[in-house]
């Protein structure tokens, strides 16, 4: 009886267990359910309260949970199966909610995918295991029926773009890796990152979709373009990388400069048909491989290279022998090194200097490139040339104080294409006028131009020396100075008695003329200087009255200023000094020329009384001086206004001797107006003036005698050890012991740097002094060869004269 009791028991709990796993169970199924139904929208709310209820069901009755059987109720109790009552449902609703799960699952793991697809983070191995085709019109098909697109399907094209690059990743390889050997053999630093992937992506590895992105997708469209052929166009350039290394060292100019190197070489090669062929496949190769070979940063990156290859590869299109000309170069690259090394730097340098100013570049070699190459260096060395006889003949004008060429500059155009060429620009900025000049049928090319300005400042420059030579003539002691020293002077002399102060190194150079000159002796002179130029323009002035008088006989009224003008000039005519006819004009009006006259008469003899003792007395006082001029032009504004003259005409696209013609009358007009001074300029004559003034102030005198040996009024020639020279020199001056040591004007010490202007100064302080001086020119053999012997034609010239 215990035994059957016992058996009872455990038959029970074997019932009650599976009734408990059975509410576990449901338990769970309901709570996935209701889980689920979230998504849904479903009102699962009875059931959601249930489950918080009976989250924890050890301290309710089983019987409020299932449907509890007793064991002898039961007819199978192996195959017992427990009812679940606490959720309220049917067991045919709990049966059919796993199968409701599952499909919940199945519909939330298709969203996560569709979401991954969508997005590009779904690997490609994912793709393959959920969809079994690749065709590109199926899975677009697909795509629209089974996702929920919202409108916007720019995704279906990059992601079915995506899995066809994939499925034809394989055949990219080839490409890639001849792309990344250029890379590894060249040691480019940039990022290659995309052909790496596509390298990676050939042997198996599986990526995400959206790594596979535009940057990528073009890459690979570019890498399915590389043909066995292409790939081995890289693979020759690998091999050429010696010539091309030495091609980059040597030729840091790029492009341009391999350009030059190849005319260089068609001059070396000759007309042979070897050498011929020699510099055309030089030529055709490196010029086909430029791109790799001048235009490839060591930094670049993946879409720079492919852009580099591909201009190429476009080259090998229409060249299929260009690999192979490149490695014939590559095995004459020890004739290219001798090439190099023979013509040199300068050669190639002048070379391209040419072919940049003629304005082309050539782009064919053939058995007439060294003749091309030759007319280029031709015209670029006339070119050059005529440049630099400009420049010098222009510096030469500058220096020596042609005021016109001050703020002066032209600029040429030397492409044979353009019409106007030549550009000559007077001022700078707003106050800039240009005259203009273009090709003609007879000066059909700028190095036709060119020689003919040079010429034109060539004949300014001569004018412009007979100009001061003349001047010289008329005023001796102009040749006291050097024309940069006479400049320096016009500049700083004309700065005295305004606010600006003059140099202080005038006044040693001014001792030439006046010993040790001050201040107050430039001033003295100053003041002098400008009443003899005053009196000098007002005589001009009555002649130009005189002659409009007689060209007119109307009577016309004056203004007061030509009035009093007038008076002085007739009371000079008279003979009566300047300054009596000021005074005379005090007593009487300034139409009133008769009565002046008689005022002077009445009073001459008391005034040159009076004349005498302030003259007595005229070296202690410094004259109240205020200034040289008070105009306010200046050198600019003369200059500008010169140009305004003849800018109208200018101003066009002049033919070459019409330009000429131009700046001759330009020139011509120059030379009149620069009589007059100027706010920041003294004239060369007014400058003559004050140095003659200031040296009616130097009593300093040298009577000399010549020693019995020396013949007076020629020139006379001693020849001794050049360790003597100074000696032998002092001796001429030295017999007599009362007499000073030579003056700095005396003797000129000659050596290389001598110019001819010191030696013609010197013959003019020689030949026309007025007084008892000797002469000495020391260490003529010193010379330049130039100077000496212009030196010797103009002592002779002088001489004659």
């Amino acid at each position: 009886m215990k035994i059957d009791n016992v058996e009872v028991i455990m038959n029970t709990l074997t019932i009650r267990s599976k009734e408990l796993q059975a509410f576990d169970q449901t338990y769970q199924v309901v709570r996935e359910f209701t889980h689920a139904s979230i998504h849904c929208k479903a009102d699962t709310a009875s059931l959601l309260t249930k489950l918080q209820v009976f989250q924890k069901p050890d301290m309710i009755s089983l019987n409020k949970l299932v449907k509890t059987e007793l064991l002898e109720n039961l007819k199978d109790p192996e195959n017992y199966k427990p009812m679940v009552t606490v959720f309220g449902l049917h067991q045919d609703e709990l049966d059919i909610l796993p199968k409701i799960i599952e499909h919940c699952k199945a519909l939330e793991q298709w969203r996560t995918l569709s979401k991954k697809l969508r997005s590009g983070d779904m690997h490609f191995s994912e793709f393959d295991k959920w969809f079994k085709t690749k065709d590109r019109s199926t899975l677009k098909k697909e795509f629209f029926v089974l996702f929920d697109n919202d409108g916007d399907d720019s995704w279906i094209k990059e992601r079915l773009d995506q899995i066809e690059r994939h499925g034809n990743i394989r055949n990219y390889l080839y490409g890639a890796k001849a792309i990344m050997e250029v890379v590894d053999a060249f040691n480019l630093k940039g990022d290659f990152n995309q052909i790496k992937d596509i390298i990676k992506l050939t042997g198996g590895q599986d990526t995400v979709m959206k790594k596979l992105d535009q940057n990528l997708l073009t890459t690979c469209s570019i890498l399915g373009e590389v043909t066995p052929e292409r790939s081995e166009c890289l693979k020759d350039f690998i091999k050429c990388k010696p010539l091309v290394d030495w091609i980059k060292e040597s030729m840091p100019g790029g492009l341009k400069e391999l350009k030059v190197f190849v005319d260089l070489a068609s001059i070396s090669a000759g007309e042979g048909d070897m050498e011929i062929a020699k510099v055309n496949c030089l030529h055709s190769a490196t010029t086909g491989y430029a791109p790799l070979i001048f235009n490839l940063e060591k930094h670049c990156n993946t879409k720079i290279f492919l852009e580099k290859c591909q201009e190429v590869w476009k080259e090998l299109d229409s060249n299929p022998q260009l690999p192979q000309k490149l490695l014939d170069t590559k095995r004459q690259l020890d004739w290219l090194q001798s090439v190099k090394k023979s013509h040199g730097s300068v050669e190639v340098t002048s070379l391209a200097q040419a072919e940049a100013i003629n304005g082309k570049v050539t782009s064919d070699v053939s058995g007439r490139k060294a003749e091309k190459g030759k007319d280029d260096v031709d015209r670029f060395m006339l070119i050059l040339d005529s440049v630099v006889r400009l420049g010098n003949i222009y510096k030469k004008l500058v220096t020596e104080g042609c005021v016109l060429f001050s703020h002066w500059h032209v600029k040429f155009l030397c492409d044979k294409k353009t019409k106007a060429c030549a550009f000559i620009n007077f001022g700078f900025g707003e106050d800039r006028h240009t005259l203009k000049g273009r090709i003609d049928e007879e000066n059909h090319d700028v190095s036709f131009i060119i020689p003919k300005l040079a010429r034109f400042l060539e004949q300014c420059h001569e004018k412009w020396l007979d100009y001061i030579d003349q001047k010289r003539e008329k005023y001796y002691c102009l040749n006291f100075f050097t024309i940069d020293q006479m400049v320096i002077l016009q500049q700083e002399l004309v700065k005295v008695g305004s606010a600006q102060e003059p140099a202080a190194l005038i006044y040693p150079l001014l001792s030439a003329v006046k010993h040790g000159c001050t201040k107050d002796d430039l001033v003295k002179a100053m003041s002098a200087a400008k009443l003899d130029v005053d009196r000098v323009d007002t005589e001009r002035e009555t002649e130009k009255e005189d002659e409009e008088k007689d060209k007119n006989e109307e009577k016309v009224e004056v203004s007061d200023d030509l009035k009093t003008q007038t008076f002085f000039n007739e009371m000079t005519k008279s003979g009566y000094p300047l300054g009596l006819a000021r005074e005379a004009l005090k007593h009487v009006e300034a139409d009133d020329i008769d009565g002046g006259i008689v005022w002077c008469m009445d009073n001459e003899d008391e005034y040159g009384t009076e004349e005498q003792s302030m003259s007595e007395t005229a070296r202690d006082e410094v004259p109240d001086f205020h200034g040289w001029t008070q105009t306010d032009q200046s050198l600019a504004s003369i200059t500008e206004g010169l140009v305004n003259q003849l800018v109208g005409v200018g101003s066009r696209e002049n033919s070459v001797d019409k330009l000429i013609k131009t700046l001759e009358d330009l020139w011509k007009t120059f030379l009149v107006s620069i009589s007059s001074s100027v706010s920041d300029y003294l004239s060369v004559e007014h400058l003559g003036i004050i140095l003659t003034r200031l040296n009616e102030q130097d009593y300093f005198t040298v009577n000399r005698t010549l020693l019995p040996c020396f013949t007076a009024g020629e020139p006379n020639l001693l020849i001794c050890p050049q360790s003597d020279i100074y000696n032998t020199v002092l001796s001429v001056y030295s017999h007599e012991v009362d007499r000073p040591l030579p003056q700095s004007e005396e003797v000129l010490l000659c050596t290389p740097s001598t110019t001819l202007d010191m030696i013609e100064i010197f013959w003019r302080r020689a030949l026309f002094a007025n007084n008892d001086r000797v002469y000495c020119l020391v260490n003529a053999d010193l010379l330049n060869y130039d100077v000496s012997d212009k030196g010797e034609n103009s002592l002779e010239t002088s001489q004659e004269s």
